[in-house]
């Protein structure tokens, strides 16, 4: 997977800049962002900015190895775990994009129950998820030809969307203002698994940023410029949500965008931008599930993504979205940690069988790890201290495998 030479494509860094804002741009930020409401709003700001700064250097980090080596996330684990770490995170990468198809579906519906209400009509919330999800289908099924352009409209619809639902958020009479902002400052464990809930954010990007970075024009640069992009962007859209909360405690996206005003059209550019992001989720899924299974073809992958997505939507209860992004700071931060301790003290190791074995170890002591501590929590958070532990047991099993040997 490596080359000798860089690809004659390049990205500049004002590109990289905008291509991650523009990831950041979506509802599922919102929705996290919304996750906020109990927290006092100085401890929520504060949870937010800290948890994008400490989930930024993961993705600084991994953007960077990718550039080092010119190559994808995925493929960075190679030297590390060897070919069956590739796999094995491939699959949990395509498993990860199967959530988040979900999560896309789930939004757009409930985004289209609130809208068909305000119009007089009614839906079920089951029938909207069997909607959204068929849509989607539909849409895969028909290729990708021209979804990069709509995408981009729809990102940039959404966008200006955004700016003007603030706007009218903040201008709401004083009296519509919810409790939250009179919450108060939480304890430091509190804030610990709040500040988790921004450090997932990033992470969940970890496999996909390599990308993109690999092909940068200037590498610290245009790393920088993707990670700056993105901590913009995400933390624009989870303050936005904590806005909408704190406004219209107990609205849906969508019900606050009518509740003050922004209509119909709005609502469409909401829906519209679920099916653009959950396709783009099932064909980067696919592509990822073929790597652990190389059987399946082209074209069925995404659609068998598409699919599982559109189950677990319909099957999983309300209240579900908090553990999913748990579930991936559990898999992913331990992983990482592994990869960057490897790359800091054993990089001219040469990968063996029992190195590998080791690895994996390491891996699954930081997901036990992980959830160890996710009960209680810690200041600060949890995949950071559980990405440390996988380092420090991942640092001792080499030395161990050194010491043994050199007494072989």
């Amino acid at each position: 997977m490596n080359t000798s030479t860089r690809d004659h494509t390049t990205i500049g860094s004002p590109q990289l800049a905008l291509l991650w804002f523009g990831a950041a741009i979506s509802l599922a930020e919102i929705l996290t962002g919304a996750l906020y409401r109990g927290m006092g709003t100085g401890g929520a700001l504060a949870a937010i900015i800290g948890g994008h700064l400490l989930g930024g250097i993961a993705f600084f980090a991994v953007g960077w190895i990718s550039w080092k080596e010119h190559k994808d996330a995925i493929a960075i684990a190679d030297s590390t775990l060897g070919r069956p770490g590739v796999t094995s995170f491939a699959l949990v990468n395509a498993l990860q994009l199967i959530g988040w198809t979900a999560v896309m579906i789930i939004a757009g519906a409930e985004g289209l129950v609130a809208a068909s209400s305000a119009a007089g009509m009614t839906i079920s919330p089951p029938a909207s998820r069997l909607l959204i999800g068929a849509l989607l289908l539909i849409w895969t099924a028909a290729g990708r030809k021209g979804i990069r352009g709509i995408n981009m409209i729809a990102v940039a619809l959404l966008l200006v969307l955004s700016l003007l639902w603030a706007i009218k958020l903040i201008t709401l009479p004083a009296g519509e203002i919810s409790a939250i902002s009179k919450a108060r400052e939480p304890d430091s464990i509190a804030f610990g698994n709040m500040l988790e809930l921004a450090v997932l954010m990033p992470l969940s990007w970890l496999p996909l940023i390599g990308d993109y970075t690999r092909s940068a024009k200037h590498g610290r640069k245009g790393v920088s410029a993707a990670a700056v992009g993105y901590f913009l962007g995400s933390c624009g859209m989870y303050l936005l949500g904590l806005l909408s909360v704190t406004k219209l405690p107990g609205a849906g996206a969508v019900e606050s965008m009518l509740a003050v005003g922004m209509g119909a059209g709005a609502a469409f550019v909401v829906l519209l931008s679920t099916v653009t992001t959950g396709f783009l989720d099932v064909h980067s899924a696919g592509v990822s599930l073929r790597l652990a299974f190389p059987a399946i073809g082209r074209h069925v992958a995404p659609l068998l993504v598409g699919f599982a997505g559109l189950m677990l939507a319909m099957l999983l209860p309300g209240g579900w979205y908090e553990s999913f992004l748990y579930l991936l700071g559990s898999l992913f931060a331990p992983f990482f940690g592994v990869i960057f301790c490897r790359r800091l003290f054993f990089a001219k190791a040469p990968l063996s069988i029992l190195l590998i074995i080791l690895g994996f170890a390491a891996w699954a002591a930081g997901v036990g790890a992980y959830y160890i501590l996710l009960p209680k929590g810690t200041p600060l958070g949890v995949s950071l201290p559980a990405m440390l532990i996988s380092m420090v047991v991942y640092f001792l099993f080499m030395k161990g495998a050194y010491v043994w040997n050199s007494k072989a």
